[in-house]
This record gives C-alpha cells, sequence and structure tokens, in this order.
C-alpha cells in the first residue's frame, strides 16, 4: 500500500518540476540565440538567423570571430570521452576568444564559458554593452 502512496508522490513531482525545467532550458535557449543573433548582426556577419539552430550557432560563433568554418568540426570530437570533451571546450573558448575581439571586448572574457551560465553573462555583454 505504501509503494503506490510513494509512485504516485514520485510521479507528482516529476510532473510539477517537468514544466518548470523545459521552459527554464527554453528561456536560456531563447536569450542564448537573441544574443548571437544580435552579436551577429552588430559584426554584420551573413546569416545571422543560424544562431536559432543547435550546431549551427558555433558555425555562426567561428564566423562573427573570423575563422574557418572547419571550427565547426570539432563537435564531432565530444564523442571521444574526456579527451574530446577537454578539446572541444578548448576550440569553443578559442571561438568566443576571437568573437570577443570582434566586438572590441576583452579576449579573457571567454574564460567565464567555464563557469556556470557564463556563456549568458558574456553573450549579454557581447550583445548588448556599446
Amino acid at each position: 500500500m505504501m509503494a503506490g502512496f510513494e509512485n504516485e508522490m514520485l510521479l507528482t513531482m516529476i510532473y510539477g518540476f517537468l514544466p518548470l525545467v523545459i521552459g527554464l532550458i527554453l528561456a536560456f535557449y531563447i536569450y542564448n540565440a537573441i544574443a548571437l543573433m544580435t552579436i551577429a548582426k552588430k559584426t554584420n556577419t551573413p546569416n545571422a538567423w543560424m544562431a536559432w539552430l543547435p550546431v549551427f550557432d558555433f558555425y555562426l560563433v567561428t564566423q562573427v570571430g573570423k575563422l574557418s568554418g572547419y571550427w565547426t568540426l570539432s563537435y564531432l570530437t565530444i564523442f571521444i570521452p574526456i579527451i574530446g570533451s577537454l578539446f572541444f571546450l578548448g576550440a569553443y573558448i578559442y571561438a568566443w576568444v576571437h568573437m570577443c575581439t570582434a566586438r572590441n571586448k576583452p579576449g579573457w572574457l571567454a574564460i567565464f564559458l567555464i563557469i556556470p551560465f557564463g556563456r549568458e553573462i558574456i553573450a549579454g555583454i557581447l550583445a548588448w554593452a556599446d
């Protein structure tokens, strides 16, 4: 009898928090897309709409930073355990350093990518700070 109550309580908690979690994920995704699209427009980078597509947003970062589009292939390294993820993190930070300099901001701002919500902070600074 008690197991049924615990299952119902667990389902209630899951279904209660699920809309909140999905809402937060959507809010962060929309914020990042708008910020990246604004950065692309301010740097006169074509195809700013790519900010809304998951892999293409990193391609857009490379284009804003005046890097080769082949840097986007570093996404494939995330399938290599540990080393691949570290390599991608390094490539991602490197691309954001170039994007910071394209917006005439110091490149060291890209180090904030390693802290939680760092991308949102940097994206906001690059998009709306003059």
